[in-house]
C-alpha cells in the first residue's frame, strides 16, 4: 500500500516537471521525523528510483515549514510548488535538474508522507494498452513490483472535462466486468475504484493548468 500511494503522487507532481526518475533522496532528518526506504524494486519511465516514506511526531503544516526553510522556499520563489490533494499536500523543489518533492498528511498527533528525488530527462515515446481517450497523451509510465503485487501507474493529459474522464473509464471498466467500488465526485476531480478477481484499477481525475489529468494505478 504505502508503495501504491507513494507512486500516485510521484506520477502526480512529476508531470509539472516533465521529469524522469533519479536515485532516491539523501536526507538528515531532524529528530521528530522518522525515515525508511519505501521499496527497492520500483521504476519510473523504466528507470529504477527510491523514496523515503516519513513519519513525524508533529502536523504536517510543522514538517512543510521544514521543508519551506529547507529548500528556500519563500514567497515567490519559481522554483518551488505547492499543492493540496485532500487529505495530502504536497512540495516540490526544482534545482538544476534535480526535482525534490515531499507529500505529507495528518495521522493523529503527527504527520506521514513520503519523500523522492527526481532528475529531469527527455522521455521516449513508449507504447502502451492502458484505455485512454481520443488525443490523450501519455505523461509519465511508472511500475513496480512490492509484496508480490505487479502494479502500474499512468499519468494521462487531455482537454475533456472531467466528467467525460469518468463516465468514459466507468463505461470502459464496467463494460469489461469490473465492478465500481468507489466513486468520490468533487469540485474538479474525481475518484474512481474498480474490481475484477484480483485486479483492481484505481483512477484519480483533477483539473489542473488548463488540462485534465488522469492517473491510472492498476494493481494485478
Amino acid at each position: 500500500m504505502i508503495g501504491r500511494t507513494c507512486m500516485l503522487f510521484i506520477c502526480l507532481f512529476s508531470c509539472f516537471w516533465s521529469t524522469a526518475a533519479a536515485q532516491g533522496p539523501r536526507f538528515s532528518p531532524p529528530g521528530w521525523i522518522e525515515v525508511s526506504e519505501v521499496s527497492g524494486n520500483m521504476a519510473i519511465a523504466g528507470l529504477p528510483t527510491g523514496a523515503l516514506h516519513l513519519v513525524s511526531s508533529r502536523p504536517a503544516a510543522a514538517v512543510l515549514d521544514h521543508f519551506r526553510s529547507l529548500w528556500n522556499c519563500g514567497a515567490g520563489e519559481k522554483r518551488c510548488r505547492e499543492a493540496e490533494m485532500p487529505p495530502w499536500s504536497v512540495l516540490s523543489r526544482l534545482e538544476g535538474k534535480k526535482l525534490e518533492y515531499v507529500q505529507i498528511r495528518d495521522l493523529g498527533a503527527g504527520a506521514t508522507g513520503y519523500l523522492g528525488l527526481s532528475e529531469i530527462k527527455r522521455q521516449k515515446a513508449r507504447q502502451t494498452n492502458v484505455p485512454m481517450m481520443q488525443g490523450s497523451r501519455v505523461v509519465n509510465d511508472m511500475v513496480s513490483s512490492d509484496l508480490g503485487k505487479k502494479g502500474r501507474v499512468m499519468l494521462l493529459s487531455n482537454t475533456y472535462s472531467v466528467a467525460s474522464n469518468g463516465t468514459f473509464y466507468t463505461d470502459y471498466f464496467i463494460g469489461r466486468g469490473w465492478q465500481r467500488v468507489t466513486e468520490d465526485n468533487r469540485i474538479e476531480s474525481q475518484v474512481l475504484i474498480f474490481h475484477k478477481g484480483s485486479e483492481e484499477a484505481h483512477l484519480v481525475i483533477s483539473r489542473q493548468q488548463g488540462a485534465t489529468q488522469v492517473v491510472i494505478n492498476m494493481v494485478q
